[in-house]
């Protein structure tokens, strides 16, 4: 009882703000930007959401409200104020994500754990209670608890981070249970960022060994970004070696690879100057699209400095 009196009291000091404002405020002028660009159709999937994002922070209350308002696709919203990442648009969040509660509601569990998700964005650790208090909600959808778990340990410290870590790993542990059926649970899509979130010793033993034996695409290269940015030997080898495996990695995951090791994961040796010579012949004479066979071309040209 005590844990939900602390999260709606921070629930209503994120909130108030964002509440009184729209009360008291001289009407926001990005609202008839905002409703404009609603109301034009997309020439592509993103156009909303990009036109938004460059509004910049200034438009963040007002993106904030329209969110609130009851839009009809408030992910959209939710993603631009992830993309802007002023810690202002953590409070609309937060509120909406409160209206989609009872969390064990499956048929809306994929938009509150991507809102979860987004607060990783704003980087506002005032989110962390109310966030620790989903994922303590027993009755959550799977999916919902994972992302909030994901999400603390991303963006919190102390008892929560390591709260929210143990229950990623043994989501992992589980994830036979979960990934059976991802209505009733969650995909392995969505199990492995939450891993990269975790970020220690176990998580990354684990993501090591998951690069070792062969992932899809989809998988492969969050953790190859993940690897990229660790300045760590056992990342770096553990790069260079699926490089060489052409048998589960097509050229476009092997390409990311390479980059990562050019760009610094790991010593530049001249068998990764080898490995990406390979790779180059592989891609032309494998007939793939011209924005491989560029891409390859290019790293060839970086490697040949090696």
């Amino acid at each position: 009882m005590r844990r939900t009196k602390t999260a709606a009291a921070l629930l209503i000091s994120l909130t108030l703000p964002l509440i009184v404002g729209r009360i008291a405020a001289e009407p926001d002028p990005f609202l008839a930007r905002i409703e404009e660009i609603s109301q034009t159709p997309q020439t592509h999937g993103t156009e909303h959401l990009d036109e938004l994002v460059a509004l910049g922070a200034e438009a963040v209350p007002a993106i904030g409200a329209v969110l609130l308002s009851g839009p009809t696709f408030p992910i959209t919203f939710v993603e631009a104020l992830e993309r802007i990442g002023d810690e202002r648009g953590a409070a609309p969040i937060v509120e909406f994500i409160s209206k989609q509660a009872p969390y064990s509601d499956g048929d809306r569990s994929t938009l509150t754990a991507r809102s979860i998700q987004a607060l990783r964005g704003v980087k506002n650790p005032a989110v962390c209670d109310p966030v620790v208090s989903i994922l303590r909600d027993e009755t959550a959808h799977p999916r919902v608890r994972l992302a909030a778990a994901s999400t603390c340990a991303n963006l919190c410290s102390g008892h929560i981070r390591a709260e929210a870590q143990r229950f990623v790993l043994d989501a992992y542990d589980n994830r036979s249970r979960y990934t059976a059926d991802a209505n009733r649970g969650f995909s392995e899509q969505e199990l492995f960022p939450a891993l990269i979130d975790v970020d220690n010793e176990e998580s990354l033993a684990i993501l090591l060994g998951v690069l070792e034996a062969g992932a899809p695409g989809y998988i492969a290269l969050p953790v190859v970004d993940y690897l990229a940015g660790k300045q760590d030997a056992r990342a770096a080898s553990g790069l260079e070696r699926a490089l060489h495996d052409s048998y589960n990695y097509e050229p476009y995951v092997r390409l990311a690879m390479a980059r990562a090791l050019l760009d610094g994961a790991g010593s530049r040796t001249q068998s990764l100057r080898l490995a990406i010579d390979e790779l180059f012949d592989e891609a032309t004479r494998g007939g793939y699209g011209k924005e491989i066979i560029d891409e390859a071309q290019r790293l060839k040209a970086r490697a040949a400095q090696l």
